[in-house]
């Protein structure tokens, strides 16, 4: 069995103010159903860490991982709950299993590589702690450096986690990073949950919002909104007033885009074409 020695201090090698410091935690590699077995048994070691989130259930660092996977140390996120009031092992045994099993096609690709899930009893506590790859820092929706182009990228990075089956359920700039290669990553799969996706409309860019009803699907709604992909639902345009229910009717669509062609508002920034078309379909409708 895999095992991970944390030799720095999270908080629990000092647990009670008089205690002395105490040895190097060995914490157990744990394995679930239907994940990949490691071919031998590995030892991993970190010394140290650098926090850069902490909520009221989880706490992120930042270390290098030395073992005999990695040969030379790697970079890597170190996800514990040793700080938490109440210690949730079942919300990391299920983002484990997102990561090992349900969405591992995806690893190293559009989520994070994962080294595993490990765990270990201290003071009577069960500690979990997930390792996972570093891909970066992550973004800001409202940043002015990031184009059009980098949204539909990301857009297009929670498509491939609806045609997977999940939905992310916690969309937010913190949970994108972006690497070195400038590709967008996404991180944090705690919250996933299994997904039929029913979205069926065209994502027209620049065209009036649909209504979230007639798009089908909650979350990439949400986020196209986000994006800053439509225009208000409601926009009054010379002698009337266009409602989302009139732009998501097929009739409607031509009529729209001569109107924003005439108003001139379809480069709502100089020198940025907002004619971009993403053509998304659920599974259960034969495409991605």
């Amino acid at each position: 069995m895999s095992e991970l020695i944390l030799s720095c201090h999270l908080g629990i090698n000092h647990q009670r103010e008089h205690d002395p410091p105490s040895e190097p935690f060995v914490f157990q590699r744990i394995t679930q159903a239907g994940c990949p077995t490691p071919a031998a048994a590995l030892s991993y070691r970190i010394d140290k860490v650098t926090e850069i989130y902490e909520g009221n259930y989880t706490t992120v660092y930042r270390a290098s991982l030395l073992g005999q996977q990695s040969g030379g140390p790697c970079n890597i996120v170190l996800k514990t709950d040793v700080n938490a009031r109440y210690p949730r092992s079942s919300m990391f045994t299920q983002e484990a299993l997102r990561y090992e099993k349900d969405l591992q096609h995806m690893q190293g690709t559009y989520i994070p590589h994962c080294y595993g899930l490990f765990q270990a009893t201290i003071y009577n506590k069960l500690i979990s702690v997930l390792l996972l790859e570093d891909c970066g820092e992550s973004i800001n929706f409202r940043d002015e450096s990031l184009s059009y182009s980098d949204k539909i990228l990301i857009f297009k990075l929670f498509t491939k986690l609806h045609v997977s089956g999940f939905a992310h359920h916690d969309v937010d700039g913190r949970n994108i990073v972006k690497n070195q290669d400038g590709k967008f990553i996404l991180v944090d799969l705690e919250h996933s949950r299994p997904h039929k996706c029913g979205v069926w409309l065209h994502v027209l860019i620049g065209d009036f919002a649909p209504s979230r009803l007639d798009f089908g699907c909650r979350e990439l709604y949400d986020l196209a909104i986000e994006l800053d992909f439509w225009l208000p639902s409601m926009y009054y345009h010379v002698i009337r007033l266009l409602c989302s229910f009139q732009t998501t009717l097929p009739r409607n669509f031509e009529l729209l885009r001569v109107s924003n062609a005439c108003m001139g508002i379809q480069k709502r920034r100089s020198g940025e074409s907002r004619g971009f078309v993403i053509t998304l379909y659920a599974q259960n409708r034969g495409g991605s």
